[in-house]
């Protein structure tokens, strides 16, 4: 797939290179100059004569012969070429002259685009008379991008993009197969991981002072004397263990443990606050105090 990407680079590269040197596709022109010929030669209802070769007088500009005279109006003239130059993708900005056989004065001339003031299309209902003419048409785009060629390396980067993919088939399937293991086995260990954080955290003992106090196992523990705690009680203590020697505002705490559940009255956190302060009483370094109007503190003082 890599080489794909990379191959696509190198056509984008190859093409801008082209338009940077003014390259056109001198066949694509030959055809479409060909297809002025013919087109003008039935108008003039002759659909048996060959049509004379189309002389390239240099890259961007084409000799246009005729076996029989030729008579034309401009707006014909300028309908034809408009419609070949439009299908074939020739230009947008050409010259077209019409010039007389015999001392090859230029006798009709017209310009599409490349012009500010717009195209130069003169004496369009004008008819000239028959007589034996040939035309000159000159390109004047910058560049033109190479149409054939364009086609023949898209069609090779198809080619080579599904003959890649077809390679890689087995590859893909393969790849699959292996990320589906290593995600079973990833998922695996980030559930066992889990699991064991889980279990490390849940056992986990918090200090405070010389009592040891186990959330996950709702109890308190002092000189090896063990205190059961409610739930809320357990839960009270935890948060102010992690706001520990810090005020905490009586909302702050009755959003943390009792949320909007409202399952609390006006008094229900002072009578927890009782509760726990019994219960760690038998260290004497803990301490639950009141901050009037404002809250409680857990304080712990150090050896």
């Amino acid at each position: 797939m890599l080489r794909v990407f990379l191959y696509g680079l190198l056509l984008i590269g190859f093409h801008i290179g082209l338009k940077a040197q003014g390259l056109r596709d001198p066949d694509r022109d030959m055809v479409a100059m060909r297809m002025i010929t013919h087109q003008l030669m039935l108008w003039q209802g002759d659909s048996s004569h060959a049509i004379p070769p189309v002389i390239a007088l240099d890259e961007t500009q084409y000799r246009l012969n005729f076996n029989t005279d030729l008579q034309f109006t401009p707006k014909t003239l300028v309908d034809f070429i408009a419609k070949v130059m439009h299908e074939y993708n020739i230009a947008e900005q050409y010259r077209v002259q019409v010039r007389s056989c015999m001392g090859d004065t230029i006798v009709y001339s017209f310009q599409v685009g490349g012009i500010e003031s717009g195209d130069i299309v003169p004496c369009l209902g004008r008819q000239q008379k028959k007589a034996c003419y040939y035309l000159q048409v000159s390109i004047l785009d910058t560049f033109q991008l190479l149409a054939t060629q364009q086609d023949r390396e898209k069609d090779l980067l198809l080619e080579e993009a599904d003959l890649n993919s077809k390679r890689f088939y087995p590859l893909v399937f393969l790849a699959i197969v292996i990320a589906a293991f290593w995600y079973l086995m990833f998922r695996k260990n980030i559930t066992t991981g889990n699991k064991a954080l889980t279990e490390t955290k849940n056992s986990e003992i918090i200090w405070l002072g010389s009592t040891q106090f186990s959330e996950q196992k709702l109890n308190i523990s002092f000189n090896n004397v063990k205190t059961e705690l409610s739930a809320k009680e357990s839960d009270l203590l935890a948060f102010l263990a992690q706001h520990l020697n810090q005020r905490v505002e009586k909302e702050r705490i009755l959003e943390a443990v009792w949320g909007d559940d409202g399952d609390y009255v006006g008094r229900t956190l002072d009578v927890f606050i009782s509760k726990l302060r019994k219960k760690l009483a038998l260290d004497a370094r803990i301490r639950i105090i009141n901050i009037r109007g404002i809250g409680y503190q857990l304080q712990v003082a150090e050896d």
